[in-house]
């Protein structure tokens, strides 16, 4: 039995599927580390701490690239099985972050950055 079984697709997506056994149940992207030109520093949530835990888990032996499930990106259709289209529109303010590599949304005071690592 695996997953699917118990828990049908809601749509057609490459998010539901079977981890291999071999994989420890983490997943991780190194896009969960966000950082902008140090002002993640100034933030109170340590925007990097995904991946000094990775990064401590792999010093200590505990993991390596192999072990772990690499994170993949939801699309609007995975998204809205779980939030609504009103959310969903809300998180479309962050494309300019995806685009530009950073956004600021003064009404809102909120700073969406993203860094991709190769």
């Amino acid at each position: 039995m695996n997953c699917l079984d118990v828990f049908p697709r809601p749509h057609d997506t490459r998010l539901y599927e079977d981890i291999p056994a071999s994989l420890w149940p983490i997943v991780y992207s190194t896009n969960y580390n966000i950082t902008f030109i140090g002002l993640e520093k100034l933030h109170p949530f340590d925007a990097g701490k995904w991946g000094k835990i990775i990064n401590f888990l792999r010093d200590e032996k505990l993991i390596t690239d192999d072990t772990i499930v690499t994170a993949k990106e939801a699309t609007e259709d995975d998204l809205l099985v779980v939030h609504t289209r009103r959310y969903i529109n809300k998180l479309k303010a962050g494309k300019l972050a995806i685009e530009r590599g950073w956004a600021i949304n003064v009404g809102k005071y909120k700073i969406h950055s993203l860094s991709y690592g190769s």
